[in-house]
This record gives structure tokens, sequence and C-alpha cells, in this order.
């Protein structure tokens, strides 16, 4: 089954700090790192940090100029896609994030991080 995948608490904070103020369906409670919550809590929502997918995500980061693109880094033809890169383009700059990454969600979480420490 296919399910979507949503920013970490780490890159959820981030990108709040950086400006990311659209409406998502799932939020990050301060308190709780780990679980999404799917309804605002209507008694502290200051205690909630909204939590995008990683597609609105990038979404996002690409209205500030800076593209992802997540690509397969090697083949295997047992396996199909074996590794994933990442490449980063910021305005007139371009990055290779260095690293083999096993699973995609794996590797935009990565980048996104990445994108909003260093290029937002």
């Amino acid at each position: 089954m296919i399910e979507e995948a949503y920013c970490s608490f780490e890159v959820a904070r981030l990108l709040k700090e950086k400006g990311f103020n659209e409406v998502v369906r799932a939020y990050h409670n301060i308190y709780d790192k780990v679980n999404l919550d799917f309804r605002v809590s209507v008694d502290a929502p200051h205690l909630q940090i909204p939590c995008p997918t990683h597609q609105m995500a990038m979404a996002w980061l690409r209205e500030k100029h800076i593209v992802i693109v997540i690509y397969p880094e090697y083949f295997n033809t047992e396996e199909a896609i074996s590794y994933w890169g990442i490449d980063i383009w910021a305005n007139d700059n371009y990055e290779n994030l260095p690293g083999n990454y096993p699973k995609y969600e794996e590797a935009v979480e990565i980048a996104l991080k990445y994108s909003l420490e260093n290029l937002v």
C-alpha cells in the first residue's frame, strides 16, 4: 500500500521557522515528536507544528527558487533502483549532496533539511 510521506518533526520545525504557513492535513505535537495528529488541537494550537507532505514542502521550496531532484543513483536489474541521489538547484547554484540513500523518502528528507538549513 502506498502512503503519503510526511516531513519529520525537525523538517516541519525548520519549515515553520522559515515562513511555511500553508494549510496542512497533519500536525506534529511539540511534546510527541514521533506521532502525527490529523486534527488541530482547539485547546492548544500553539503546541502543534504544521506537518506537510514531502511533495508539499518541495513545492513550497520551488516558490523560493530551490529545486530538489531525487534521481536513481544505481540500478540493479534484480532489485530495480538500489540507491537514490540528490541534486539541488538554488538560484544560480547547483549542489550534489554526497551519499547514496536506499529509500527515496530518506533522500527527500535529507534534501529538505539541507535546503532549509543552508539555502532558505
